[in-house]
């Protein structure tokens, strides 16, 4: 989401003004996770949808298999 008056996203514009620990959160893959991070744009990733799919989530990105796509019917089975 860009913003006119923060000069571009909310993410990049807190990144240039805070210097601790940044994670992000929300549509990111492995792939986009390992970029983002390469360009400093965060120092984490949250991992919430694709976790629950996929509770063997690092083994299966290290190991280079297919993950479950993440459905909200997969929360029924949580309770």
């Amino acid at each position: 989401m860009e913003f006119d008056y923060l000069g571009g996203r909310a993410s990049s514009y807190v990144r240039s003004i805070y210097s601790k620990t940044l994670v992000g959160v929300g549509s990111y893959t492995a792939e986009t996770d390992s970029r983002a991070i390469a360009a400093d744009k965060f120092d984490l990733l949250a991992i919430g949808r694709p976790f629950i799919a996929n509770p063997d989530y690092v083994e299966l990105v290290r190991d280079g298999k297919a993950l479950v796509e993440y459905s909200d019917e997969m929360l029924t089975s949580l309770v």
